[in-house]
């Protein structure tokens, strides 16, 4: 195991307050996890380096699946590595910090052991954070594909995203967001604590932006139909550093061809789908969209976009982590 022995560190901020304040006892956990990846001395596999570690995040060790794959284009082998969230679910007051530098040549692909669960603010109305760094360096690739994230009613999280992207980086970022449980009869929209902000940013190594999205949603505006409509799952996969084959040479933009191939794939493979799936190009950039009910359909729409385009981005096919067949 990388992770070693884990402590947590428990802050309560009332023994600090000044004489004549109310007591105010917020509590919080902090996790954070810093990890770092580069080709061995061999140049043949990634490995990882755990930089710094704190509070209830772990990491397993690296596993190599692919390593005796003959279907790539050369290269070091991709590490897969295993995050572990906070057992339980993250609660009122939780922060979570993950660091992830992929190092030049260095191939990295990362999921969770679980769906992420985040439940309902306490008394305090004390909010969720998660702050996410990515940096993939020259000729380097992250595949960031955690399974959902499940956004309790009454729960009021703020989730930051920066990925910092250097000269022919590669990259899929997955993400799906499940508000409420609906399957339940519980909605995200029946509690007034209820919030969600989002932010992600995808920036060049010098900082300027390549992309970048926002969502700002509570219980008053999550219906509007500029928001969530009537549908409770959304996500969004994103997909840099095509080999120049599949890029135009005038726009920079994915091929026409190669999204009338993944349009005819989506429609053959979600013909009764009533969620909205979505494929938008910017230069050098895809994004699949899924917008609908059903987390597994949502999930299962990236995967097909993340199977058909690795070879494109990669040079590899996609080989599933273990984990995702338990």
């Amino acid at each position: 195991m990388m992770n070693g022995g884990l402590a947590l560190s428990k802050t309560d901020s009332s023994s600090a307050r000044p004489l004549g304040q109310p007591e105010v006892a917020e509590r919080s956990w902090l996790a954070e996890l810093h990890l770092r990846y580069r080709p061995d001395r061999s140049g043949l596999k990634t490995v990882a380096d755990l930089l710094s570690v704190s509070g209830p995040l772990k990491v397993q060790r690296g596993f190599y699946p692919e390593i005796r794959s003959a279907d790539c284009r050369g290269g070091t082998s991709v590490c897969h590595s295993y995050l572990l969230h906070p057992p339980g679910g993250v609660v009122s007051g939780d922060r979570l910090a993950i660091d992830v530098s992929v190092e030049t040549g260095a191939r990295a692909l990362l999921t969770t052991t679980s769906a992420t669960r985040i439940y309902r603010v306490d008394e305090r109305r004390v909010p969720q954070r998660q702050k996410l760094r990515f940096e993939v360096a020259a000729e380097g690739s992250l595949e960031w594909l955690p399974l959902e994230n499940i956004f309790f009613t009454g729960s009021r999280a703020e989730f930051d995203t920066d990925i910092i992207l250097h000269h022919r980086a590669g990259l899929f970022y997955r993400e799906v967001t499940c508000l409420g449980r609906p399957a339940s009869g519980v909605h995200f929209h029946e509690s007034p604590d209820s919030a969600l902000r989002q932010n992600l940013r995808l920036l060049t190594a010098d900082g300027r932006p390549i992309h970048e999205e926002r969502i700002r949603l509570h219980a008053g505006n999550m219906r509007n139909r500029a928001q969530m409509g009537d549908f409770s799952v959304t996500g969004s996969l994103l997909v840099h550093g095509f080999a120049d084959e599949h890029l135009d040479a005038f726009s920079g933009a994915v091929r026409a061809s190669l999204l009338d191939d993944l349009r005819d794939d989506i429609s053959a493979a979600f013909p009764q789908s009533s969620g909205c799936l979505a494929l938008t190009t910017k230069p050098g950039l895809l994004i699949g969209r899924y917008l609908g009910h059903e987390s597994g359909e949502a999930t299962a729409f990236f995967d097909l976009l993340w199977r058909r385009l690795r070879p494109a981005v990669l040079g590899r096919v996609a080989t599933a982590p273990r984990i995702w067949a338990t």
